[in-house]
């Protein structure tokens, strides 16, 4: 096996030490092109901060299999194990991984060598003006992420992906952070991916690069929030020149 599918959680040298055969041969529409213990499939991925999915079809025996799991890192390599399983229930083989091991993976065939940084340190940015970018920021398909000033500067939260924004040096209202997304929430220590994210606030919300490429969506406010936010930079101004 060679390489296959390690951007969805497998590492490629993991693969080396599975007791099977796998490979990606191409890339064409949207799909790849793969051979999985000597038959072909298709299959495409993808994800969000906190959601991962998946899709495998067999054009010779006519069938699909769809995965979709919460988490990050660990939620891709997930589809990509239950998606082996399922295949070879449906092509009448003896799946290679159960319960336990799909659990414990990649143990018992290797140790997972995998390691991750944690984020840079940050940097207190608490200027009275970042009160201005506060509130809860909605666009209609990717739902709600909120953004609240705390000591450190700027917090970013959306869904369970959170991270300090750091000020971009050459403009005001670009924001800058490497967050994480742990897929066990009751131990950060567990299966944790690290992201950078960009964020710039306009008069009409926030833009920022939720999904798995950089390409950025338009995230608004309510006018209520807008005047909230503005009637605070205000008395801040106010109590600033008071003194």
């Amino acid at each position: 096996s060679s390489g296959i599918n390690a951007e969805y959680g497998v590492d490629s040298r993991i693969l080396e030490e599975l007791p099977i055969t796998a490979n990606s041969s191409g890339y064409t529409l949207s799909w790849v092109l793969n051979t999985y213990e000597g038959e072909e499939y298709l299959y495409h991925g993808g994800d969000t901060f906190t959601t991962s999915t998946f899709i495998t079809l067999s054009r010779d025996a006519g069938f699909a299999v769809f995965c979709s799991s919460t988490g990050s890192t660990s939620a891709r390599s997930a589809n990509q194990l239950y998606s082996w399983y399922v295949q070879d229930l449906l092509a009448g083989r003896e799946p290679w991984l159960n319960t336990s091991t799909i659990c414990s993976f990649p143990e018992p065939w290797t140790s997972s060598n995998a390691t991750y940084s944690s984020p840079s340190s940050s940097v207190a940015d608490n200027s009275s003006d970042l009160t201005a970018h506060e509130g809860t920021y909605h666009h209609d398909f990717f739902g709600n992420l909120t953004i609240e000033l705390q000591e450190q500067g700027l917090y970013f939260a959306y869904n369970r992906f959170n991270c300090i924004l750091q000020r971009d040096p050459t403009a005001r209202s670009k924001f800058e952070c490497v967050g994480n997304a742990p897929h066990v929430p009751s131990d950060p220590e567990i299966s944790v991916d690290y992201r950078m994210i960009t964020v710039e606030f306009t008069d009409l919300g926030l833009h920022t690069n939720v999904m798995e490429s950089n390409e950025k969506y338009l995230f608004t406010r309510s006018a209520a929030e807008k005047l909230s936010s503005a009637a605070a930079l205000l008395f801040v101004i106010m109590v600033h020149l008071l003194h």
